[in-house]
């Protein structure tokens, strides 16, 4: 039906899109959104692949930035 009245086509990879183009634009570190996304890390990332250890605080962390941000954006009041 939205797609009649002239919406654009929406899809549930596009807030996979949104969360990390925000991200990225507050400076979320890519190794806490490929967490967050589920992505691993390219073969070539050795330091990401072997070395840099997350923890659940730091993927927390990174939500909450893009969190605030999104609610900021759309202004919603807690």
């Amino acid at each position: 039906m939205a797609m009649r009245l002239g919406s654009p086509r929406f899809m549930l990879h596009d807030l996979r899109k949104l969360l990390a183009t925000v991200g990225q634009k507050l400076g979320v570190s890519d190794a806490v959104l490929r967490r967050i996304l589920n992505h691993t890390a390219p073969k070539t990332d050795v330091l990401n692949r072997h070395y840099v250890g997350l923890t659940e605080f730091d993927v927390t962390q990174g939500l909450i930035t893009i969190q605030t941000e999104l609610d900021q954006i759309i202004k919603v009041d807690h």
